[in-house]
């Protein structure tokens, strides 16, 4: 079980890690795509009443400037796409969830083609073992199944109900599952991370941007090549990398709550799925009921043989 449980952690993390690369190479086009829309040139007129307008803090001709404005948008878009590429992801596996809970055999099934009862409780374990019972086809069928590889519900389903060996056993499912769901619940956090401190350092790196343009405003001043009057209205766009940068990450910071929130919502429902909705109707399977029953039924024959030896000796006395 041990590898299995690791098997499923290592490809859920190279699936997040393929996916980051994804959302870091389709961000160039983006950012490309984005600069060609963006004007170069300035506003000319920066008085005191432009800066009240909303045209001049929509200014975005910063992002052409050196040296980190064109890789700030670049960050942007791959933050962009990462929130986008989340979302749909849940909203994809969400579907795939909903197709798993239709597949699910019913406790009217199981209870119909149960096999019939035997001479004992040990034959009738040992019947119901070797019975096809639904659960185990119904794994079968996840192992024969396409989705598995595109949802991530059957994937978590198959790795917790595809026994090799077709023996399962309630004890055993039920630690599979509870492993396989804190595997879950640390892999999807932890994807996280990147986007966390891609968002920290976005306005580390405008307020760096924002200090290198007041510095080249300010340096015509100390050289005597500007007059300080003009420095007032010149600096105004020199602060416009810093605002926006802030503006866009609390929009990240928002999104990532909300998306989140709702991946540990995903997460919670599909747990609940399959302990309530399976493992909750399975009949009580312990793997240590075959040892227990096969003792009780050395012990009952044992038993048996000394009261026909009493029986026998009783009977020669006569």
């Amino acid at each position: 079980m041990e590898y299995g449980l690791r098997k499923y952690e290592a490809w859920q993390r190279f699936l997040w890690f393929v996916f980051l690369l994804l959302c870091i190479l389709l961000a160039v086009p983006f950012h490309e795509a984005y600069l060609g829309l963006v004007s170069e040139t300035p506003l000319k007129n920066t008085s005191m009443d432009m800066v009240k307008s909303l045209e001049f803090w929509n200014q975005r001709h910063w992002l052409h400037a050196k040296p980190l404005g064109s890789w700030l948008a670049y960050l942007a878009w791959v933050l962009v796409l990462f929130l986008v590429g989340r979302v749909l992801w849940l909203v994809w596996q969400l579907f795939g969830k909903w197709l798993l809970a239709r597949t699910f055999p019913t406790p009217e099934t199981q209870v119909r083609e149960r096999p019939a009862p035997g001479t004992g409780a040990f034959s009738d374990l040992m019947m119901r073992r070797r019975a096809p019972d639904p659960l185990v086809r119904w794994s079968l069928d996840l192992r024969r199944s396409l989705l598995r590889f595109v949802f991530h519900p059957y994937q978590r389903a198959l790795f917790n109900f595809g026994s090799p060996h077709g023996a399962l056993m309630a004890d055993d499912l039920l630690d599979r599952q509870h492993r396989l769901a804190e595997i879950d619940w640390q892999v999807i956090s932890g994807t996280w991370v990147t986007f966390r401190w891609a968002l920290r350092l976005l306005p580390l790196l405008a307020l760096f941007q924002t200090f290198w343009l007041i510095y080249q405003q300010v340096q015509p001043v100390l050289t005597g090549h500007k007059d300080v009057q003009e420095l007032a209205t010149t600096l105004m766009p020199s602060i416009l990398p810093f605002v926006q940068v802030m503006m866009v990450t609390l929009i990240f910071a928002l999104g990532y709550g909300l998306v989140s929130r709702l991946e540990n919502l995903y997460l919670a429902n599909l747990d609940a799925l399959f302990y309530d909705r399976l493992l909750s109707t399975m009949p009580i399977r312990s793997s240590d009921t075959l040892l227990i029953l096969e003792a009780l039924q050395k012990h009952f024959r044992d038993v048996s043989q000394m009261l026909e030896r009493l029986e026998r000796s009783m009977s020669a006395r006569r």
